[in-house]
């Protein structure tokens, strides 16, 4: 199997994890080879050439966490088996391609990222917006690794740098990203809030359906707004509204997904709380991935 070492300064840089591990490929039996050796051993079958075949692939060991990047230059159907024994987070730069894991089938591309392997206990959302909180942080961090990788090689040259930023790769996943255990870790945070943000969340959580404004939420609570708005983003990071939105919207999307025939939308939405039914179409779009009435359709 013959394959070629790419050029740092004649491919994106700024995207590779590591230029120094950069291979190329112009053959289907080498794609395989190079992604393989790089990411994860894999079946390739082309599926419409457009023009030659251009594989290219990086990638760098963090020690419990590893950056891949790869790119074909063709469309192609990728069959990896059953990936057990990591969770893959797959992020998309440019073009898009349908997912299949287990019963989810989702869209990949650079509006959101994508979680393509999941075990129990622990079980992330299939599918997280890449412009939410975790979003942005993960893109920037993902960059910060690429960037000091193709400008300052040496930095990452020592095991306990590396053991560091996998560390740091692991706690934003824990605590940035939607998964099964998500409420019980924000329940722990909790119980060591100030007494005013956590009253002010209780009273959000038992009456989520009702709310009106933020001002509403700091007079139950005996404090001003501002003061409200300066303890949740402390705490939080998102303001009381933001909270709000959010938990409105997971609270949605159980509904949705447990509708029975006759329920509508707009139904949910309103039993929720939501009046700006176009308005938070779009936010649970940006959130799930889909519109509501797709999730709707599909449990229905």
């Amino acid at each position: 199997m013959q394959t070629t070492l790419a050029h740092p300064d004649a491919v994106a840089a700024p995207h590779l994890p590591n230029p120094a591990s950069a291979l190329t490929a112009t053959t289907l039996d080498e794609a395989m080879y190079v992604v393989g050796r790089n990411i994860h051993p894999h079946r390739l079958r082309v599926l419409a050439p457009r023009g030659g075949l251009a594989c290219l692939t990086s990638a760098l060991d963090l020690g419990d966490c590893a950056l891949g990047y790869v790119q074909y230059g063709f469309n192609v159907e990728i069959d990896p088996g059953v990936i057990s024994e990591y969770l893959l987070v797959k992020s998309t730069i440019s073009g898009q391609g349908t997912v299949r894991c287990g019963k989810h089938t989702v869209v990949s591309d650079p509006r959101s990222i994508i979680m393509t392997s999941m075990t129990e206990p622990l079980c992330f959302e299939v599918e997280l917006p890449s412009d939410s909180d975790f979003g942005r942080a993960w893109h920037e961090l993902l960059g910060h690794i690429c960037h000091l990788s193709a400008t300052v090689p040496r930095v990452l040259a020592s095991d306990e740098v590396r053991r560091q930023y996998s560390r740091t790769l692991i706690e934003l996943l824990v605590h940035s990203a939607r998964h099964s255990y998500s409420q019980a870790l924000e329940r722990r945070v909790g119980d060591a809030l100030p007494w005013h943000v956590r009253r002010a969340r209780d009273y959000i959580h038992a009456n989520v359906a009702d709310i009106r404004s933020v001002a509403e939420i700091a007079a139950a609570v005996g404090i001003t707004a501002r003061t409200l708005q300066n303890g949740f983003r402390k705490a939080f990071n998102v303001t009381p509204a933001g909270y709000v939105r959010e938990l409105r919207i997971g609270i949605l999307h159980n509904a949705l997904q447990s509708a029975e025939a006759g329920q509508s939308v707009t139904d949910l939405m309103q039993a929720v709380g939501i009046v700006n039914f176009g308005r938070y179409a779009n936010y649970y779009r940006r959130r799930i991935g889909v519109p509501p009435s797709v999730t709707l359709r599909r449990a229905i």
